[in-house]
């Protein structure tokens, strides 16, 4: 019986202790928790620097899978994000990275071992109350935020020791249209974003002072990993595309692997396992063109109304020898940001515009950076020798300063038109700026009759910037990416602009559409109308009237109707147009904190709510409802991007160049490998609880047994 109540002693210790942390006790142990030395980190892992250290934290894995399903001008995508601790402490692991500004986020869930937890969309300051008291118990706890429409963070909490957790977000998206020409673009890196915390640019030869104040400026740039270093990441990349129509070609920015199903289907993968993040993945299709307009509309159904979205593709393009007189401005960045190829693609396609000047046409040319400059005072006419010395000017242009383009654009747009000419600006730029909303506010209040085209130079242009900028000024832009894209893009926007366009678009479907964009934009020349809309009944002709240059066009077509069953997309993308337009407006209102603003608010966080779409004013919140992390100790670490490709450290502003990463080149020690006694480090959450329960109720019984043997003891007396 002694022997018995001893094991059941033994065993109730053993079980109630089972997977407590216990720890080291050394001089150094009160370090540990402000980093490791390197000798005692593992050879390979990517470490940053402690500031006034000698210690070095350690930088979770990060592995990114990415699926994309692409059915007619629709994109679903799944982005995998694998996040894993190879430290000895919990963390907090915190990241930045980019998507498509067109695209609506409609789901975000973590896995941790088998276990799925889901999240729910909440407004953000209670989404952060909630992830801040999940972080402060030990739950694990993930929150994503949209800090622009193209750049958004996740923060993961309570990620133990050896840990893996994936999250995986979901998002649709149209796929654009250029001159007879798909192309899906996924975003892969975030070019550095300039905007002093509080700083009054300088104007040279301008015509007012501005501040260009960005308060969340960490929010949207990145920590960068040195191009010397290899990070050992990759993002893997599967696409299937079903187009509906034949597919007469295909070709993607990396090298790739193609399976054709059928004439209309095709599935891609990466000719190499994983790519590296540094450059925007493009893949382009074209498909049989008709002498007719191809409309077709794709209906959804959800919660008892019709969602719809109408694409019409343009006919081949006829002859048109008319032309319009134009003044034309041609802005150029000469920031640092873009140093390298990139200020080589910006002159060139600069010298491309020049040259493709007519006769009747004037032109001028700025160049800005941390101010502006002007080739003339006012626009000159496009003769021999004008052109002549604007080529000359362009050749002397190169890279220096930061990126204050708002100056430039306001100069432009107040400049005088001449008489019987449309104004035009060609904005060429990789739109490396966080101040985007005071750019879209000046164009709003100072456009006037002006177009602007911008050209996105780089591999990871600012596509929110640029497409916004191309939306609300009636323009259009185009991607440059490498030299040979220049002769072909550039030729594609020059006919563009030369061609009449399609302006004051109205559309008739029925008394109640609700329809978005509001209003259309103006239609150049090979570029679809696309449109999402929501109904009670849709009929079956959509009426179309315009202004072009040679006067009214009205027609009335016959459209196909396709209910796709099932499928989310519709909706999801008709609530992300609707809350882009009502984000419009919220910008209008500018500093006003007035009841109207509010009321804006309200209705996109309505809106994000009913439809699960993220917003700026909402976030997706999933929370394990089981403590994982009983340590106290929660260590946060930002886990960079890659540079974008042709992009130098010394390009980044000096507040943004202390990152100090480097691989570790020795191995750990086996003095200080173990945080915790033989390694016992908690995988995900723990049974502690249960072990409690158990050990207390066998030293009860233990307790019991010896009561129980001591009463026999005194009966045998």
């Amino acid at each position: 019986m002694k022997k018995i109540i001893m094991l059941l002693i033994c065993l109730s210790i053993s079980i109630s202790d089972s997977e407590q942390p216990i720890i080291l006790e050394n001089s150094d142990e009160k370090n540990y928790l402000n980093g490791y030395k390197i000798e005692e980190i593992k050879a390979g892992t990517l470490v940053k620097k402690i500031s006034n250290s000698d210690r070095y934290e350690v930088i979770p894995q990060l592995e990114t899978n990415i699926s994309v399903d692409i059915q007619g001008m629709v994109a679903s995508t799944i982005m995998d994000q694998i996040f894993i601790n190879t430290s000895s402490k919990p963390i907090e692991a915190q990241y930045i990275f980019p998507l498509n500004n067109n695209c609506a986020i409609y789901d975000m869930f973590f896995i941790i071992d088998d276990r799925i937890v889901s999240s729910k969309i909440e407004e953000k300051i209670e989404a952060k109350r909630q992830y801040n008291e999940a972080k402060k118990d030990g739950k694990k706890a993930s929150i994503l935020n949209q800090q622009r429409p193209n750049i958004f963070s996740q923060s993961i909490a309570n990620i133990m020791p050896n840990d893996s957790i994936r999250i995986r977000i979901k998002y649709v998206e149209p796929i654009a249209y250029e001159n007879g020409e798909f192309e899906f673009r996924l975003p892969l890196s975030i070019t550095p974003r300039y905007g002093e915390d509080n700083s009054e640019i300088e104007i040279s030869k301008g015509v007012n002072r501005i501040s260009s104040i960005v308060p969340d400026k960490s929010k949207i740039n990145p920590q960068y990993i040195p191009k010397e270093i290899n990070s050992g990441r990759g993002v893997a990349i599967d696409l299937s595309l079903d187009a509906g129509i034949e597919i007469i070609d295909c070709s993607s920015s990396h090298p790739i692997l193609k399976n054709i199903i059928d004439k209309t289907k095709i599935n891609v993968s990466l000719q190499n396992e994983r790519i590296i993040a540094d450059q925007d993945f493009i893949f382009k299709y074209k498909i049989e063109k008709k002498d007719e307009p191809q409309i077709a509309t794709f209906i959804s159904e959800m919660n008892g109304e019709d969602y719809y979205m109408i694409q019409a593709i343009p006919p081949k393009p006829k002859k048109d020898k008319n032309k319009i007189s134009k003044e034309m401005t041609f802005i150029i960045d000469v920031s640092s940001s873009m140093h390298g190829n990139n200020m080589m693609y910006a002159k060139s396609a600069l010298l491309e515009g020049i040259n493709a000047l007519s006769d009747d046409d004037y032109f001028n040319i700025i160049q800005f950076n941390d101010r502006f400059e002007y080739f003339k005072p006012y626009p000159v006419p496009a003769s021999r020798d004008n052109i002549k010395d604007g080529l000359n000017y362009v050749s002397n242009l190169y890279a220096n300063g930061g990126t204050h383009a708002l100056p430039a654009l306001e100069w432009a747009m107040n400049e005088p038109k001449q008489d019987k000419t449309m104004k035009m600006i060609v904005f060429i730029t990789d739109g490396a700026v966080g101040y985007e909303d005071a750019v879209f506010s000046a164009i709003n209040q100072s456009l006037g009759n002006t177009r602007i085209f911008p050209i996105a130079i780089g591999s990871a242009p600012n596509s929110f910037l640029l497409e916004k900028v191309a939306q609300i000024s009636r323009g259009t832009h185009i991607y440059i990416k490498n030299n040979s894209d220049i002769i072909s893009k550039m030729s594609g926007l020059l006919n563009k602009i030369n061609k009449p366009i399609l302006s004051d678009i109205q559309i008739t479907l029925d008394k109640h559409a609700d329809y978005y964009p509001n209003p259309i934009k103006d239609l150049y020349h090979n570029e679809p109308l696309v449109i999402f809309g929501k109904s009670d009944k849709i009929n079956n002709k959509i009426k179309i009237e315009a202004e072009t240059a040679r006067g009214s066009y009205k027609k009335t077509i016959k459209i196909k109707k396709r209910r796709i069953k099932e499928h989310k997309s519709i909706p999801i993308l008709w609530a992300r147009k609707k809350i882009d337009f009502l984000m419009n407006q919220y910008r209008l209102n500018g500093t006003n904190t007035s009841d109207n603003k509010k009321d804006i608010k309200n209705q996109i966080v309505s809106i994000s709510k009913k439809f699960n779409v993220l917003s700026k004013f909402t976030s997706f919140i999933a929370i394990e409802n089981i403590i994982s992390n009983y340590t106290g100790e929660l260590f946060s670490t930002n886990v960079p991007s890659e540079l974008p490709k042709n992009f130098e450290i010394k390009q980044i502003p000096k507040s943004d160049k202390k990152n100090n990463y480097k691989l570790a080149s020795a191995n750990i020690s086996k003095k200080h490998s173990p945080r915790y006694i033989n390694n016992r480090l908690p995988q995900t959450s723990t049974n502690n609880p249960l072990y409690l329960v158990v050990g207390s109720s066998l030293l009860l019984l233990s307790l019991i047994l010896i009561q129980f043997r001591k009463c026999r003891l005194r009966k045998n007396v």
